[in-house]
């Protein structure tokens, strides 16, 4: 198989290597992707006397890949606590004293997950959720430790160092939201704190879309970041091409709920309706916004 190995700082080589021949509990993982943290980066930059103090050395450690035996999805940590150990027992499973040695090599072909770990810490990837997404696996771990440990309630206040992904992760919220029965429409709740609330709905597959879309394109033709409407808490709708401006998507995350046909629906300070027809929705001062696949109109 093809794997890269790291001879030295700033020296990794791909070369063909031995199939890794897994042995009684181990599992052998045909990868099919591996992401490149902070430490691998550190790591190739200069060594690391833990991960990498045998050379040549495997590299990486964040992966998602195919249970060679059984077909299904996997992601693993590079390491597992072994629950005998005077930490384990004081259930600090993190400062396990029998971690070492740490999995590498996922960056190969084939990665052998070694029994310690695969019986602890190697988990199946649920249906449908993407490859690049599940190997995030450990970081996002380390986030909801880290909630974990600091005690968090809904509705803490907290201040988040860093704007880099861990950060980003921990801090990513959830916006409420709801679409029609098809999702051809789909709104957004975006809270004011400073500023009005504000709703955020988008359309697709609408008999003027295009036009609508053509109305959003900038006089450079740089495209748009999304077409939509947006109607304020205390305003008349309007069309907007100004996509992050309401939410961040490295942050935020949108939550959408179905709202069938003939429903009522109350998002915040507006008042929605869902018809056959198209989605209707009123603010506080009795502005509105009807969307459907033929037209739209704002009062």
């Amino acid at each position: 198989m093809r794997a890269l190995i790291f001879h030295g700082p700033g020296d990794l080589r791909l070369e063909e290597v031995p199939d890794p021949e897994p042995g009684p509990g181990d599992v052998l993982v045909r990868v099919e992707l591996a992401l490149t943290d902070g430490t691998d980066l550190k790591a190739f930059r200069r060594g690391h006397p833990v991960l990498l103090a045998d050379l040549p050395s495997p590299f990486g450690h964040e992966f998602c890949g195919i249970d060679v035996a059984t077909g299904r999805r996997v992601v693993a940590a590079n390491s597992a606590p072994c629950g005998e150990c005077a930490s384990c027992l004081r259930g600090e499973e993190p400062l396990c004293q029998r971690l070492l040695p740490l999995l590498n090599g996922a960056y190969a072909e084939l990665l052998l997950v070694p029994e310690r770990i695969a019986q602890v810490n190697l988990h199946p990837v649920p249906p449908g959720l993407e490859p690049e997404v599940a190997a995030l696996v450990e970081p996002l771990a380390c986030c909801l430790r880290g909630v974990e440990r600091a005690g968090l309630e809904p509705g803490a206040t907290v201040a988040i160092l860093g704007a880099a992904a861990t950060a980003s992760a921990t801090s990513a919220t959830r916006i409420p939201g709801f679409h029609s029965p098809t999702g051809n429409i789909r709104c957004l709740y975006i809270p004011g704190s400073r500023a009005p609330s504000t709703l955020l709905c988008t359309i697709a597959r609408a008999d003027y879309a295009k036009t609508l879309q053509a109305r959003c394109i900038s006089p450079n033709g740089a495209g748009v970041d999304w077409h939509g409407f947006t109607l304020g808490s205390t305003r008349k709708a309007m069309v907007s091409c100004s996509g992050g401006i309401l939410y961040n998507p490295q942050t935020q995350r949108p939550s959408y709920l179905n709202l069938p046909y003939g429903k009522t629906w109350r998002q915040g300070v507006f008042t929605c309706v869902s018809r056959i027809s198209g989605v209707t929705c009123r603010n506080r001062n009795g502005h509105g916004l009807f969307v459907s696949r033929q037209s739209w109109r704002a009062w």
